[in-house]
């Protein structure tokens, strides 16, 4: 029996070795290596990614938030969230952000054996498609996936290529799941951003608004200094 946890009761998500390297090829993830870095003009570009959704008006607002700033961003959703969140799922898609993987229940993928991998992932990818899968026009699929806790071993990243699936990891993590405050989520992100980053951030598994206030905050500010904000899909 593979153990699973409530979504509002979600561990911390630590960041993975990779992400303290400020470089492409250390998220050890060929495929993200290609994603641009800057705009065709020469802007630095950032990848806003959010975990653990949908999760009702924080989803909403994260999406209003983007939306205001021209901005794409990443979802990497809860399996068994989708169907209840299909309206902010739908929204997301309809905005030109990329909806993910994130396992059926935010599992250890590293813990468990291939049947319940391949359980966890595909389900979550059908679960997807049926809700909002209409709405998928970058790739039409759902091919990236979020290991939850940033934890993937050798077998897992087989089992993922295997499917035809790229998982995704990150650069910046504020570890705004704590709720350490707006100021201090916005100003990890501000200065540990560069480009071509990840950043990990969260509109699930909780109460979220001192996250949403901080992506106000770094959408402005990253604004200002020219950034322009990509989805995982490079768009």
């Amino acid at each position: 029996r593979i153990n699973t946890v409530p979504a509002d009761q979600l561990p911390p998500e630590p960041a993975p070795a990779a992400a303290a390297a400020p470089a492409p090829q250390g998220r050890g993830q060929p495929l993200l290596a290609n994603l641009p870095t800057t705009t065709p003009e020469g802007n630095p570009v950032v990848y806003l990614t959010f975990d653990d959704g949908p999760n009702g008006s924080y989803s909403q607002q994260v999406i209003d938030l983007l939306n205001q700033y021209n901005a794409r961003g990443t979802f990497f959703v809860i399996g068994r969230q989708a169907s209840s969140g299909a309206d902010i799922l739908r929204n997301e898609a309809a905005g030109g952000h990329y909806i993910a993987n994130h396992t059926w229940d935010h599992v250890w993928l590293d813990k468990v054996n291939k049947e319940e991998f391949l359980s966890q992932i595909q389900h979550t990818r059908d679960e997807l498609l049926a809700v909002a899968g209409d709405l998928f026009t970058l790739d039409g699929d759902v091919l990236y996936v979020r290991p939850p806790y940033g934890a993937i071993n050798a077998d897992d990243r087989q089992w993922l290529a295997e499917l035809g699936y790229t998982p995704v990891l990150w650069d910046v993590d504020p570890q705004d799941w704590r709720r350490p405050g707006v100021e201090t989520i916005a100003n990890h992100v501000l200065g540990s951003v560069f480009p071509g980053a990840i950043v990990l951030m969260h509109h699930g598994g909780g109460e979220r608004t001192q996250s949403v206030a901080a992506l106000e905050i770094v959408l402005r500010e990253l604004s200002a200094r020219g950034y322009s904000f990509y989805n995982i899909f490079g768009q």
